[in-house]
């Protein structure tokens, strides 16, 4: 497994927020995971885990962070979507490039700042 998403996957078992990387391709806020700005896991309010299925991730990386989710999380119940509303949106979207879901997505939001744990 990568460092950078055996970093997140200890800091969410712990509740706490953290970058993976410095290009954020993973990190959470303690409750959910994300692979950019996509959710791939989280813990529900029940304490029971939800990881997306692998053909769920969009890009290789994200499909690659989803694989060590269920390798590590092997308990984890498989779900389609963490977020039903979240769309993903290729970074060229906004410029009028054409991506999975038609012509020129809304641009998008700025990520949440988080406090980098070591």
């Amino acid at each position: 497994m990568r460092k950078n998403i055996a970093k997140v996957i200890a800091a969410f078992e712990r509740g706490v927020s953290c970058i993976g990387d410095s290009k954020r391709t993973c990190w959470t806020d303690g409750d959910t995971i994300y692979s950019y700005r996509m959710p791939i896991a989280q813990r529900m309010k029940t304490g029971a885990i939800h990881v997306v299925t692998y053909d769920a991730a969009p890009t290789r990386t994200t499909k690659s962070q989803v694989h060590a989710l269920h390798v590590h999380f092997d308990y984890a119940k498989h779900v389609d979507a963490i977020d039903p509303n979240y769309r993903f949106r290729s970074l060229a979207g906004d410029s009028g490039y054409q991506d999975r879901f038609g012509p020129k997505s809304a641009p998008l939001e700025p990520m949440p700042r988080l406090r980098l744990v070591k």
